[in-house]
């Protein structure tokens, strides 16, 4: 995936080398080739690695599998006042 395809909110489905299973996460902050998750579904057997790095993880943008749930962005609407 490119960066402009990533919206930080958004959950992923990524792989990492450091972790054994695929795993789902929210991204917390976009970086050139890569992005900031917080780890939000990770199998068992990966568990206490993931506890090790407070789960959260930087992981290459190539490593996105897919979206899962998207961030749901509310915009502000502004009213005039009558004069």
């Amino acid at each position: 995936m490119k960066p402009d395809d990533i919206t930080i909110g958004s959950t992923y489905d990524c792989s990492s080398p450091i972790l054994k299973e695929s795993f789902y996460g929210i991204v917390e902050k976009v970086y050139d080739n890569a992005a900031l998750l917080v780890l939000t579904e990770v199998d068992d057997i990966d568990k206490t690695r993931a506890e090790e790095l407070n789960n959260r993880m930087i992981v290459p943008l190539n490593r996105f599998d897919r979206l899962i749930a998207s961030a749901v962005v509310e915009e502000e609407t502004k009213t005039e006042e009558d004069a």
